[in-house]
């Protein structure tokens, strides 16, 4: 969804992207349960009855091997895109003895600004189709980056 809007000498521009639906293999949480990292293996503040040995993460995750668990969905909500810029028209500038720009306009942009998912790894679009099966497979991708920039522009 996108959508831009005036609101006085204001611009505002926006872009949602939703993906409903779809699996992810969360290859990178699983390697840490194999290197015993992952935080539900911390056994602190649990109740005694409830505690696990060290390896029964490591045996019951099947350390590395493919398994179910590790099987989340891939649905989320991003704001991918979202910008706001500031029009100085002409008549203004002359007021402020800038009579020789026509225009002036300001803005700040920002890219992947943040993502609602119930995905626990850092970023569900990081996954891409794996040598080992037929959908999307996390393993150790990059996440999106959060870009922010500035402009002006100048017209003349």
């Amino acid at each position: 969804m996108t959508n831009t809007f005036r609101l006085w000498d204001f611009t505002v521009y926006f872009l949602f992207s939703w993906k409903n639906g779809g699996q992810i293999y969360d290859y990178t949480r699983q390697y840490t349960f194999r290197d015993n990292r992952a935080f539900v293996i911390d056994q602190s503040g649990k109740a005694p009855g409830t505690k696990k040995a060290i390896n029964y993460y490591q045996t019951f995750y099947d350390g590395t091997g493919i398994n179910s668990y590790f099987v989340e969905d891939g649905s989320f909500l991003k704001l991918r895109d979202f910008s706001i810029f500031y029009s100085i028209n002409h008549r203004k500038l002359k007021h402020a003895h800038l009579g020789f720009l026509h225009g002036l306009r300001v803005g700040v942009r920002a890219r992947n600004i943040f993502t609602l998912t119930k995905y626990k790894g850092y970023d569900p679009e990081v996954a891409t189709g794996g040598d080992l099966t037929n959908y999307p497979f996390d393993d150790f991708g990059y996440p999106n980056y959060r870009v922010i920039t500035g402009s002006v522009s100048f017209t003349f």
